[in-house]
Order: structure tokens, then sequence, then C-alpha cells
């Protein structure tokens, strides 16, 4: 009962901050014992064999690190004053910016004083309650692929503040913002995100 009363209140944290109902969670399992495309023109999920699976020809392949059912992604956070700084990054659906990063991280990198001009937010709900981030611009951000890094100049990046994000297994979210810029595809089995463009669904008439 505790557990179940626990997910109620996390549910209910959600739908408050999302503006849905939120009846449940899709979790890693499934993922792991399936490939899972997800459309965001058409707002379908797909869900394919991974034996009989094959990459979209027109996908950009990120590969992933998988611990646990969890998957990770590598990537490179450039500063203002020039440093170009190596992440290691928990792809999180449910995070709704582009990169949120962990207190640990942000101390052992002395980020605190890299984001003078930076505004302070709450973001939505996590398991420890409504979450936090102080957001600013980084010059560039970069997501390790399996050929040129992907490249985002100018990103909007979130800093945990008030012990909101306090892992140290990884330094920062890669979110749905960044996520829904493309028709993505979830391989465990192979190890990879395929981020294939977006096809925009022609207006009914």
């Amino acid at each position: 009962m505790a557990s179940y009363a626990s997910g109620t209140r996390f549910y209910s944290l959600l739908g408050a901050t999302s503006g849905r109902d939120i009846p449940g969670i899709i979790g890693s399992r499934f993922f792991r014992q399936h490939v899972v495309e997800l459309d965001f023109d058409s707002l379908v999920v797909r869900v394919r064999d991974p034996r009989t699976f094959r990459p979209p020809r027109d996908a950009v392949v990120v590969p992933l690190d998988v611990e646990g059912d969890i998957p990770y992604a590598r990537g490179w956070l450039t500063t203002a004053d020039g440093r170009r700084i190596p992440l290691r990054m928990l792809v999180d659906l449910g995070a709704k910016s582009t990169l949120l990063l962990t207190e640990p991280f942000i101390g052992a990198q002395r980020l605190e004083g890299a984001f003078p001009s930076r505004v302070e937010s709450p973001l939505g709900a996590g398991m420890g309650g409504m979450t936090r981030y102080a957001f600013a611009r980084t010059p560039l951000l970069e997501i390790a692929t399996s050929g040129v890094p992907l490249r985002m100049p100018e990103a909007l990046v979130g800093l945990s503040v008030r012990g909101t994000l306090r892992s140290a297994g990884y330094d920062g979210l890669l979110g749905a913002d960044f996520l829904a810029r493309y028709r993505v595809t979830f391989d465990y089995a192979r190890r990879r995100m395929y981020l294939a463009p977006r096809v925009p669904v022609p207006p009914r008439v």
C-alpha cells in the first residue's frame, strides 16, 4: 500500500505540472524488450520486434550506454570561457528541457560562475516533489554520434538548484525538448538511439 500511495502522489504531481491526468508510466523493461519509435508529428508510439527491425536510413546514430535498463548518451558542453566539458547524460523523456545539469557536476566543473545571466524557475515534478532550475544559454551543446557530433548552438541549459538533481551517477538529463526535434527510435538491444528528421503531417482539409 505504501508504494501505491507514493505512486499516486507522484501521478498527481505530474498531472498538475503537465496539464493532463497521468494514469501511469511506461517503464524501462518495455523498452528493453522492444524497439520503440516516437513519432512526435503523428503523436504515435510504434513498437517493433528487435529481431526484424531495420534502422531508418535517414537517421543519425547515437550510441547508448545501457546500464540497468537506463540509457546514457555522451556529449560535450562548451562554456562562455571556452571550456569543452565532456558530458554523460541520462536520456530522459520525462525531462521537459534540452539539458538539465546535476548539482555534483555543476560543483565539480565550477559552473556556478560560468552562466552569469540566468533565470530560476520551476519546471515540473519528480519523485522528490517539485523541481527548480536556473536556466541559461550555453554557447554550444554537442551530442556524440557514430559520425560527426550533433551541434546545438545557444542551447538552453537548466542548472539544478535547491537539491533538485543530486545524482553523481550522471552529469545531466538529455530531455524531451531535444528529443522532440526528431523522430526518435530506441534500440536497447543494439545500444543505439536513432534520430531521424521529423516529417510534418499535412493538415486535414
